[in-house]
């Protein structure tokens, strides 16, 4: 788990540099694309798990929530935000889990519990917002870009909690596998509207002599992010 999040944490600052010439949407899609195709190699062999309707719904749930608005979110807020805040508000996702794993799961919140994510939301907002807010010189600088990696971290959350019950029933590489594509499938409509736009703009030369590093840097972002749903659903196990 330790090394899974070393590699998972370099993934900020390439996503940073990726996103100035590869949209949201698009790098999502082609994140949650690429892995699928790497693990559904993985699961060749193994026999398809038989699904109970409300595990595919959850499962669905799962892809659509913890994968494709977790990673669009994640990808906006970086772009206007910068990847040392995207780094510290992943903690609004055990923070999340905390909160609503006794509304969802019925688990029991101790007073410990409670105290630590009020000492982790305060510390991360003292960093964030680069001190006390409105003592600082200034005050939430990027509170948009912010706000949505906050919101991505809630997305991130869901996924742990709604693919509790369903990797209890089944192994995790079938259901992190279904849940990719179920995300990728979420993604693609909005992947290709925001191709569709750029298509429509003039591209001078720069764009042109730039889109070797620009896909050099996509095929990075994609690749440091591979590992990621194999931590996340061991971890939510």
């Amino acid at each position: 788990m330790l090394g899974a999040n070393v590699v998972y944490g370099t993934s900020y600052v390439v996503a940073r540099v990726t996103l100035e010439s590869v949209p949201p949407a698009t790098l999502a899609f082609s994140r949650l694309l690429i892995a699928w195709l790497a693990l559904a190699l993985l699961s060749r062999a193994q026999p398809a798990p038989l699904l109970s309707r409300a595990d595919r719904r959850a499962i669905a749930f799962m892809g659509i929530l913890g994968f494709a608005a977790a990673y669009v979110c994640s990808n906006w807020g970086i772009a206007h935000s910068t990847a040392t805040n995207a780094a510290l508000l992943i903690t609004v996702e055990p923070v999340a889990m905390i909160l609503l794993s006794p509304w969802y799961l019925g688990e029991r919140l101790s007073r410990r519990g409670a105290v630590g994510a009020a000492l982790t939301i305060a510390g991360t907002v003292v960093l964030v917002v680069n001190g006390i807010p409105g003592v600082t010189e200034r005050l939430v600088p990027h509170w948009a870009g912010d706000l949505v990696l906050v919101l991505a971290g809630v997305a991130y959350a869901s996924y742990s909690l709604l693919g509790r019950r369903v990797l209890e029933r089944h192994a995790p590489l079938a259901v992190t596998t279904r849940s990719l594509i179920w995300g990728a499938a979420a993604l693609m409509p909005f992947a290709g509207l925001e191709w569709a736009s750029r298509g429509s703009r003039p591209r001078g030369r720069r764009s042109s002599s730039t889109s070797s590093r620009s896909w050099g840097r996509s095929w990075a972002a994609c690749c440091s992010v591979s590992r990621s749903p194999s931590s996340r659903s061991s971890g939510a196990s």
